[in-house]
């Protein structure tokens, strides 16, 4: 663990484990996991510890080296739009964005001509004109990947609002110049019912109170109403992008990746190693397997 960023004098009993995925849990594939930080996982869970994958990503594409180990059961996904029980497949929680909200941007997106994709059970759903195209746009290998497995032409407007109106968890513009980002952000800001998650070519939207830390707030209540009591200063959250930085600043133990921008590292309790060299494994022997933890 690297000590640039001081650590808390007291920190709390980890009883859970928040575990970001692109570039944290997962190596530079975006598939897999390393042996140590498995074995890792796995004497967590065995002390009791529960461990819960929080992603941008959407339930239908968390990666099975992660899903498949035992004893993590469910899933924040959609930054915090959703919860998901893995083995039954099924969404205990979710906070989409409003209807009104949804076609609005939707209809935004329309006049600016651009790229957008509306997230929602599972799928990706994108313009049929666009659609059409996909495999000519700039996207990223992994985004490109996502898209080839669960993007789906989004069909007439009102077949797609009758069928999705009420389910949108994440709406995604990826693929925005510098110019056109900062005109469409500056008229979306204008909504207080949206959350905005930066990326390097776009952003992504998410319903206000629907960041990872709500997710993971809302996923405690959830236990709390089985008789777990776990609060935020139980969880230790492990994490490298901006759209990380809400749940480590909230969690009892924040630990930023060695690969994070230098503002998440500043925010951050701790800074690990990067992902490559087994950051999350790091953090989570020293912070929930050590005697100090």
């Amino acid at each position: 663990m690297q000590q640039n960023v001081s650590e808390k004098d007291n920190p709390p009993a980890v009883r859970m484990i928040a575990l970001d995925l692109d570039g944290t849990a997962l190596l530079s594939d975006h598939a897999h996991i390393s042996r140590r930080l498995r074995r890792t996982l796995q004497r967590a869970v065995a002390r009791g510890i529960r461990v819960v994958p929080v992603t941008g990503r959407i339930y239908s594409v968390l990666p099975k080296d992660v899903t498949s180990v035992p004893g993590i059961e469910y899933a924040v996904t959609s930054y915090g739009a959703v919860i998901y029980a893995l083995k039954e497949r099924r969404t205990l929680f979710s906070a989409c964005i409003p209807r009104q909200d949804a076609e609005w941007i939707l209809r935004l997106a329309r006049r600016e001509s651009c790229y957008v994709e509306a997230w929602s059970r599972g799928r990706i759903f994108v313009p049929d004109d666009q659609f059409r195209r996909i495999e000519t746009l700039p996207f990223s290998p992994l985004h490109s990947d996502v898209l080839r497995k669960i993007g789906t032409a989004a069909g007439g407007s009102a077949d797609f609002w009758a069928k999705h109106g009420e389910a949108v968890e994440k709406i995604n513009f990826p693929l925005l110049p510098p110019a056109q980002k900062a005109t469409i952000l500056g008229k979306l800001a204008q909504c207080p019912r949206l959350f905005f998650v930066p990326m390097q070519s776009g952003f992504e939207i998410v319903r206000a109170g629907a960041t990872k830390a709500d997710g993971l707030a809302n996923f405690c209540r959830l236990l709390q109403q089985k008789g777990v009591s776990i609060g935020m200063r139980n969880i230790l959250a492990i994490g490298d992008s901006e759209g990380d930085a809400e749940m480590i600043r909230k969690a009892g133990i924040g630990v930023a990746m060695g690969n994070a921008s230098r503002a998440l590292k500043k925010l951050a309790d701790a800074v690990t190693l990067d992902n490559e060299r087994d950051g999350a494994a790091a953090a989570i022997e020293r912070y929930a397997l050590s005697g100090c933890a």
